[in-house]
């Protein structure tokens, strides 16, 4: 892949808001032809790491948003107290 069109596709990407693609392209692209991956399976792996990176920036957010005292998850959450 020749640089111009790596850059081409990081500002595709920063366009298309697609930042966790755009910091591990040049990354997934060396790793794909030495995996022998296909070309849907590799746009499935890239497209996975992108929406659980969002999901996962989302949750936060929304965490911060809502001014929790603190935050507790279910695997530390007490069930005893409930009885």
């Amino acid at each position: 892949m020749s640089a111009a069109q790596l850059e081409r596709l990081q500002e595709h990407l920063q366009r298309r808001r697609l930042f966790k693609v755009r910091e591990r392209l040049e990354a997934l692209l060396q790793d794909a032809p030495a995996k022998e991956t296909p070309s849907a399976d590799f746009l499935d792996l890239v497209l996975t790491e992108e929406v659980a990176s969002k999901t996962a920036k989302h949750v936060t957010m929304r965490t911060r948003l809502a001014r929790f005292p603190f935050v507790k998850s279910l695997e530390t959450f007490d069930f005893s107290s409930l009885r």
